[in-house]
């Protein structure tokens, strides 16, 4: 049984940059808990852990049109390995999002793919 957490996005006429976060969410499954980012426009993300258990995913020329949808999204209820997905943007020069996913464990593996307009990131359950 999967839940899901998510926030959802205006219309896609607010999104004109290269890369606007359009839905960030989050799906437990019983094997692994999932983060996914929908996206409209080419983005590239780069993702690196910058903390033993914060992992962050950095949008280079992105943006997340509406201020409400930049709010935290709180799993730390669920039995699951992600404690709490943290997005923000700067619209500096070069407009960059960064979202920061913080882990109940220190190290915990995980995988990530990208399909078209999708970038998922699944992290292993801790013991």
């Amino acid at each position: 049984m999967a839940f899901w957490v998510f926030l959802l996005f205006g219309q896609s006429q607010l999104f004109n940059n290269d890369c606007d976060v359009k839905r960030i969410g989050f799906q437990h499954y019983q094997e692994a808990s999932r983060i996914f980012i929908a996206t409209h426009g080419h983005c590239t993300p780069e993702i690196k852990r910058i903390a033993p258990d914060i992992v962050r995913i950095t949008l280079p020329n992105g943006t997340i049109p509406i201020a409400n949808d930049r709010r935290p999204l709180d799993t730390r209820y669920f039995d699951s390995s992600v404690l709490w997905i943290a997005p923000q943007h700067t619209t500096a020069q070069s407009p960059t999002v960064w979202i920061d996913i913080f882990l109940k464990a220190p190290d915990l593996p995980f995988t990530h793919d990208q399909r078209d307009e999708l970038i998922t990131m699944d992290f292993a359950h801790h013991n």
